[in-house]
């Protein structure tokens, strides 16, 4: 009797290390225009964070642009942003 490989949801374990591998190698996420709120760092503003693996790496108000050119943007306007 063949052994079947570990499958995850109906796809083979490889599908899902290939998968993981691409999520590891996404472009930064730029959130733009939504509420920002962080009550440990005092912050409740309209504005725009930069998230690359899982970190905040810039946060800006208005038309601001980080200095990143490439990244994927998520238009957050009338939503909350918070941290987890």
């Amino acid at each position: 009797m063949a052994s079947n490989p570990v499958t995850m949801p109906g796809l083979p374990l490889e599908k899902h290390l290939i998968r993981n591998k691409e999520r590891a190698e996404m472009k930064p996420l730029l959130i733009y225009g939504g509420r920002i709120v962080d009550p440990a760092q005092g912050i409740d503003e309209v504005g725009n964070l930069l998230i690359a693996e899982g970190k905040v790496l810039w946060r800006g108000s208005g038309d601001m642009a980080p200095a990143i050119v490439d990244y994927d943007v998520l238009t957050a306007e009338g939503l909350i942003v918070c941290p987890g």
